[in-house]
């Protein structure tokens, strides 16, 4: 979904506004719960989705690549 930096400032991101809004008295407003909400549902569900794994290398296509033979 979103890579781990990009998950780090998102989560920077919620934090910052929750405590903008909080100060500005603005954690009453729907909207602003429901921003803040969904920006942290996905920080949450992007701790949750695995992530896809570089491409392994077979041993044996190393061997037939050596230089150093």
């Amino acid at each position: 979904m979103i890579t781990d930096r990009q998950s780090l400032y998102l989560a920077s991101i919620v934090v910052l506004s929750f405590f903008i809004a909080g100060l500005a008295n603005l954690l009453h407003n729907v909207i602003v719960q429901i921003i803040i909400g969904i920006l942290y549902a996905i920080v949450v569900v992007n701790l949750f989705i695995p992530k896809k794994k570089s491409v392994d290398i077979d041993d044996s296509k190393l061997n037939d690549t050596n230089l150093f033979k």
